[in-house]
């Protein structure tokens, strides 16, 4: 599973992948089509709780009934997929798994969900320098409607508290009429 956790950092990757699918394919690698191109989106939508609505389940009008299908569908598409290309190694990739999926269910989903294809699961995330992923994410945010400074990160970064759980204590309610999501005015607690 290749993870973000932004999106600049897993762009690149992900497109060598989807251009160099068929080469991979040959060498019993599947980076498969049925998840996505490139970034498999719909797999992560699949796993966030019913009341984790980010930016991309609303504007795509995944609530949670709709997400108990799409887990379903995909799991059908995949195992087809697999099956038809029988590949020693899957190799799956969003993004968003590194900086959405935080919550004890959502992980515990995700993991029960690749269980059913592989008994070995391992992660691969891309850390660059921290301050580097703070501008980047920030800058995405305010772009995406953050109301919050950046003083609300450097406050909790001179604090003594818990970065993750400091960071989710900012969150706010999850409001997607009035553009409130975690992902946009959140601190990046996976930083």
């Amino acid at each position: 599973l290749h993870s973000g956790p932004t999106r600049a950092a897993a762009l690149r990757v992900q497109q060598v992948l989807a251009d160099k699918r068929a080469q991979l394919r040959a060498k019993g690698v599947l980076f498969p089509s049925a998840l996505g191109r490139t970034n498999h989106t719909g797999l992560y939508m699949a796993m966030l709780d019913g009341d984790h609505v980010d930016p991309h389940r609303y504007n795509r009008g995944v609530d949670g009934a709709a997400q108990a299908v799409l887990r379903d569908t995909l799991a059908l598409e995949l195992a087809r997929e697999i099956g038809t290309d029988k590949p020693e190694i899957l190799l799956l990739s969003a993004w968003q798994m590194g900086s959405s999926l935080h919550r004890r269910a959502e992980l515990q989903r995700l993991h029960d969900w690749l269980r059913g294809f592989s008994d070995h699961i391992a992660i691969t995330a891309q850390i660059g320098e921290p301050a580097a992923m703070l501008a980047e994410v920030y800058g995405h945010q305010v772009q995406q409607g953050r109301a919050a400074p950046l003083s609300m990160e450097l406050d909790i970064a001179t604090g003594d508290a818990d970065w993750w759980d400091a960071c989710l204590d900012h969150a706010p309610e999850i409001r997607p009429d009035r553009g409130q999501f975690i992902e946009t005015q959140a601190p990046p607690f996976w930083l």
